[in-house]
């Protein structure tokens, strides 16, 4: 199976780029990075990107064959950009020309790294706070993602929420 990691240099897609090289039923990952990767590996192809809110012909040739993306692109307070405008793209990118096409015959997978305080309604004047508003937003494009997926039997969305995310080898020893 290939898979796609958008955002394979952050805590969350680092760890899972290090799990599905490892992991027998894979057998290519292309790491979409906005930087170069310090990881080699014969299942491994990296592409690199600035702007992801478009892919070029070549892009799209590089991705050919995936059956699944995990989008961990941005931390908590990245710019909207990188959690409206990015996502977006590349649903409406993989939905076209990954998802008709999988090996299998199978659903596409779309696994969003979301967070756990993104509120999927305004809060009235709150919602007017740059921060807070970057959040409301982020809930829009789950919904969108998620009504996306409740209409097309080959694509299949998943949304993770963590709460909180510790860095290997930096949990204290005392907890």
């Amino acid at each position: 199976m290939k898979i796609i990691i958008a955002g394979a240099t952050g805590n969350i897609g680092r760890k899972a780029l290090e799990e599905a090289l490892h992991h027998p039923d894979v057998t290519a990952v292309v790491a979409l990075v906005r930087r170069e990767l310090d990881v080699q590996h014969s299942k491994l192809q990296t592409l690199v990107k600035r702007d992801f809110s478009s892919y070029s012909e070549a892009e799209l040739e590089k991705l050919k064959g995936a059956q699944s993306c995990i989008w961990a692109l941005g931390g908590p307070l990245s710019p909207l950009e990188v959690h409206s405008t990015y996502p977006r793209a590349a649903l409406s990118t993989f939905s076209t020309v990954l998802a008709p096409h999988t090996p299998t015959h199978k659903p596409f997978h779309f696994i969003l790294l979301s967070g756990a305080l993104i509120p999927r309604t305004e809060n009235g004047v709150l919602s007017q706070v740059p921060v807070v508003k970057t959040f409301v937003e982020r809930g829009r494009v789950e919904q969108e993602i998620e009504a996306y997926s409740a209409a097309h039997e080959d694509w299949q969305s998943i949304i993770v929420r963590p709460s909180v995310v510790v860095a290997k080898d930096s949990w204290p020893e005392t907890l």
